[in-house]
């Protein structure tokens, strides 16, 4: 008998899926564990966050697993599940959202229609409403009322690492809304002794984790986890962030 390694999905912890049930109520909360919490709001988002945690848990027992030195990086949706995944959990030395945009790293005031066009708050909402708190809806029109901005989800990662991969091309991601949360969440890491812990990098491609990407996360982890010289920077934007 030949045994198989099942590897974990992001969306076994919940489907994503914008399908409503015959009484109007989103799918997604009868599906996985969801249909166990029917009180409570998270969206899919901070459900993918808790799974990953779990993934941290086994390795945690695993004798091959380097404690205190776990990354955690996903692109677009993903990378907005693992920024709330860092933010509950101390246990990710280092924290890599690639391309998560509007809803991730980008600042909703600096995306959307006043960030060229490209996806804002807006956007979300009507088109993924199902990642989010349904609190967050009543902001959609109106995120200057925001009593926060994603620069306090990017603060919550000091003093660890943290670096925003981007694309310079990316359609759906605001480079100014990328820098505006970065810079807005620098007091903190400076507070905790830790600026040079939080960077970016920008590769030349669209939406996408490219190899350039991989490189780029792979030389922030040998600098912050090893103290390596390496050399790359990682503060630097677009012309455009601007």
């Amino acid at each position: 008998m030949t045994a198989t390694a099942r590897v974990s999905y992001y969306q076994d912890t919940g489907e994503d899926t914008i399908r409503r049930n015959p009484d109007g109520s989103r799918a997604y909360r009868t599906t996985r564990y969801y249909a166990a919490y029917p009180d409570y709001d998270w969206g899919l988002a901070a459900g993918w966050a808790w799974g990953l945690s779990r993934c941290i848990d086994y390795l945690d027992t695993q004798p091959f697993a380097d404690r205190g030195r776990f990354i955690a990086v996903g692109h677009s949706r993903i990378g907005k599940a693992v920024l709330i995944a860092r933010a509950f959990d101390d246990r990710i030395a280092v924290v890599a959202p690639a391309g998560s945009g509007a809803g991730g790293t980008g600042a909703c005031r600096f995306n959307g229609a006043r960030g060229g066009g490209r996806e804002g708050l807006a956007d979300m909402m009507r088109k993924y409403p199902i990642w989010f708190s349904p609190n967050l809806h009543q902001f959609a029109a109106a995120v200057d009322r925001l009593p926060f901005d994603q620069h306090w989800l990017v603060a919550l990662a000091a003093p660890r690492g943290f670096i925003s991969l981007e694309g310079t091309d990316d359609q759906n991601c605001v480079p100014n809304a990328a820098k505006q949360a970065i810079a807005g969440a620098m007091p903190a890491h400076e507070l905790l002794g830790a600026p040079q812990r939080l960077g970016v990098h920008y590769a030349a491609h669209r939406h996408a984790f490219t190899d350039e990407d991989r490189a780029a996360l792979l030389d922030f982890a040998d600098q912050q986890l090893f103290g390596k010289d390496v050399a790359r920077r990682f503060d630097g934007f677009p012309d455009s962030a601007r």
